[in-house]
């Protein structure tokens, strides 16, 4: 096999990899964002905490070890790879089902009243000294409507409704690194 044979395939089957659409995939308290490779824990397991409670919890041995507290853009980008057009752009009925089925993917709504469900989650992000955005996801059942919105909470602020958008970055699996090692040796034979 000639060198630029083997470049052709390769490249050919590199490129095969980066096609496929975003996915979220359900892993039962998290989900996985192939776009991103981020694992979102559930909204539910940090439910009425704190950001300072949660921040205690990361370390090493904490509740929530090998997590870290998501960005607004990280927050934004996941949202958008659920399918939910525009952010803060006011309830609209396009968008009714992909943030429903966020929610859902999330671990259910933290919130249900007569006409609203909603959940919400604290980000890194520092809006004001003592203050952190929250990122919050709402639907209106009987209007069928959703809407997405940011307001600002305190360290020590909780709320029922609320947790806390955590991540973990996946690792690149050893498949690939075995892949890349076999393409490489491949390139090495063609040269020779």
């Amino acid at each position: 096999m000639k060198y630029r044979d083997v470049l052709v395939v390769s490249l050919f089957i590199l490129s095969s990899f980066g096609t496929g659409q975003a996915a979220l995939i359900d892993q039962g308290i998290t989900t996985l964002d192939t776009d991103s490779g981020l694992r979102w824990l559930d909204l539910t397991g940090t439910a009425n905490r704190s950001f300072t409670d949660i921040s205690g919890q990361l370390g090493l041995g904490g509740e929530f070890e090998g997590y870290r507290y998501a960005s607004s853009a990280e927050v934004q980008s996941f949202i958008a790879n659920a399918g939910i057009i525009g952010f803060q752009n006011g309830f609209n009925d396009f968008n009714f089902q992909p943030i429903s089925d966020l929610l859902n993917l999330l671990g259910g709504p933290l919130s249900q009243s007569t006409f609203t469900t909603q959940s919400g989650g604290i980000t890194s992000d520092i809006s004001l000294p003592g203050l952190r955005n929250s990122i919050n996801l709402i639907i209106n059942e009987s209007a069928l409507t959703g809407a997405t919105g940011t307001f600002s909470i305190s360290l020590t602020q909780t709320f029922s409704s609320m947790g806390s958008w955590l991540v973990q970055p996946v690792p690149i699996p050893p498949t690939v690194w075995l892949f890349g090692s076999g393409l490489l040796g491949l390139i090495g034979i063609a040269r020779k």
